[in-house]
């Protein structure tokens, strides 16, 4: 059954798609069409193109879909439309009876937060987590290839806050592993964390200036794994299957992607 993706064309979502492809999965890509719609196609993924505020469409496009993946723009989403399309597509996503939903979300989320994006990323997972289906959420610090650099700049005066991006690439691969590990329970979360290297706001400013004699291109330094012993990694599957203990919630994605779940 194929794995669609939404506003597929844009941030990681072309990455995403190919190498989902790679992995020889079967991929609907639902883009915006203001972005590279020509590299969907050449990764051999069907296309649709339309809005994500368009429940009708997207509601025909996820037709005998297995999973809904919703790597969504940390850092350049208007709060004001980000939990409304997530929300959207939670409700096309059940009415096709897509069986899983996979979101890539923010640290921090929480609907009662005082930052208008947080808040908003918190409304998106409760959508998630409301749909009536499995639902996986990945947070992250920011994405460093993908304008991290509009995350650290709206931290003014937050100079000694510790952020952990991840790079585009290790995230692209851990959502891989995580549709390829698919389940046949109806219900069931999991609440993964994907992080790199941790370094303070004031850090990652002199880093993505080239201040510190780089070129702000840091991709092969930012790959952080925390490893789960193997019995954890039985944890990990327990959850994707619904049967997970509330207490194994935020597990560090790279432990069960290099699990190798089944």
């Amino acid at each position: 059954m194929p794995v669609f993706v939404t506003a597929a064309d844009h941030g990681i979502g072309p990455a995403l798609v190919a190498a989902l492809r790679a992995d020889g999965a079967e991929v609907r890509a639902f883009a915006r069409g203001s972005g590279d719609v020509g590299a969907l196609k050449a990764a051999g993924a069907f296309v649709a193109v339309g809005d994500l505020d368009d429940e009708g469409h997207l509601d025909a496009a996820m037709t005998d879909a297995h999973t809904v993946v919703v790597p969504t723009d940390t850092w350049s989403a208007d709060p004001g439309d980000l939990d409304v399309e997530v929300a959207t597509i939670a409700r096309a996503a059940r009415l096709a009876a897509v069986q899983r939903i996979v979101l890539v979300s923010l640290c921090g989320a929480d609907p009662e937060a005082d930052v208008a994006l947080l808040a908003a990323f918190g409304r998106a997972e409760a959508a998630v987590a409301d749909a009536g289906m499995q639902a996986l959420v990945v947070r992250t610090d920011g994405i460093v290839e993908h304008g991290f650099v509009d995350v650290v700049s709206g931290l003014s005066g937050c100079d000694d806050e510790v952020l952990a991006p991840v790079a585009a690439d290790r995230l692209v691969a851990g959502l891989v592993a995580l549709d390829a590990a698919r389940s046949t329970q109806d219900g069931g979360r999991a609440l993964f964390t994907a992080l790199g290297e941790r370094a303070t706001v004031a850090a990652w400013r002199r880093r993505l200036a080239g201040l510190d004699g780089t070129t702000g291109d840091r991709t092969g330094d930012l790959v952080g794994r925390r490893w789960l012993v193997p019995e954890r990694r039985a944890d990990l599957r327990a959850i994707l299957a619904g049967r997970g203990s509330p207490s194994m919630a935020g597990a560090d994605l790279w432990s069960f992607a290099d699990g190798s779940a089944t």
